[in-house]
């Protein structure tokens, strides 16, 4: 992109070899014109370092909810944003091993202060807005028991990590 860049610079601001010599008035004002407007726009791009401007403010452009983190092997790297998790959620008045509901997080259904150890940890777990199975009923059809023995077949990993894991917390909680 940035060869690209260049090469238009150059060739923007260059005289032509196909432009007609002598041409008249209007066409030499209307290439003056192009050539300006594309230089406005160029300067309106850059932010005061002479980078173009990032959605993160930083000078390199990355994607909406990304970051730019450097480069490796000679590439610019984007990292996702760390999300904050929840405005309300103080690690320090949180009981262990309660887990809660949470409105506040964009994508997860619950919250819980992790402790085992003697480590603390704020994890958050389940989908917002999944139809989950629920803990077993009577009578329960055999689609929801289907659906629970997959999750926990799909999950049985992560489930045996133990309470410093979202699935354990999404397992014992929602399943």
């Amino acid at each position: 992109m940035k060869l690209l860049m260049e090469n238009w610079r150059k060739f923007i601001a260059e005289p032509h070899v196909h432009e007609v010599k002598g041409g008249d008035k209007e066409d030499d004002e209307y290439q003056n014109k192009v050539r300006g407007s594309y230089n406005d726009a160029l300067e309106e791009e850059k932010n005061e370092d002479g980078k173009e401007k990032g959605a993160s403010g930083d000078g390199k452009a990355c994607w909406d909810g990304y970051k730019y983190a450097g480069t490796e092997d000679g590439k610019d790297k984007c990292v996702k944003m760390e999300e904050e998790l929840d405005e309300k959620v103080d690690k320090d008045s949180m009981p262990c091993n309660k887990p809660r509901r949470t409105s506040s997080h964009k994508g997860k259904s619950h919250v819980v202060k992790a402790c085992e150890d003697g480590k603390e940890k704020i994890i958050p777990f389940g989908e917002k807005g999944a139809s989950t199975a629920g803990k077993p009923k009577k009578g329960e059809s055999d689609k929801m028991k289907a659906k629970r023995k997959s999750f926990k077949a799909r999950h049985a990993k992560n489930i045996k990590k133990g309470k410093m894991s979202a699935a354990y917390w999404a397992d014992k909680e929602k399943w």
